[in-house]
């Protein structure tokens, strides 16, 4: 997936220091979950993690900060989003569609 093209005037290399991507990957199988791209910085930070239904494992809690895009890997779904009781972390919940 390409989240960056370069415009003709914009001699820019490099995407903008503002989009930084996240992808999470299950703890256990290694398989890739879900991918994040921020889009902006908002001064703002949540932590999150992914929920691998082949081997009903989590992957590693990391924190993404500013607005931001969450996008499946390839194979996979989003089934349900989930946040803890006292807001400290959210976890989405994936099943995989190429099994």
């Amino acid at each position: 997936m390409k989240f960056f093209e370069k415009e003709k005037n914009n001699q820019r290399e490099d995407p903008p220091p503002e989009l930084i991507k996240t992808d999470f990957n299950c703890g256990n199988c290694e398989r890739p979950l879900l991918n994040t791209l921020r889009t902006k910085e908002t001064g703002t930070s949540i932590k999150m993690r992914a929920y691998c239904s082949e081997c009903e494992d989590f992957s590693f809690t990391k924190e993404v900060s500013g607005a931001f895009f969450i996008a499946p890997a390839d194979g996979v779904k989003i089934e349900n989003a989930e946040t803890s009781p006292d807001n400290s972390l959210h976890t989405i919940y994936t099943k995989a569609e190429d099994v």
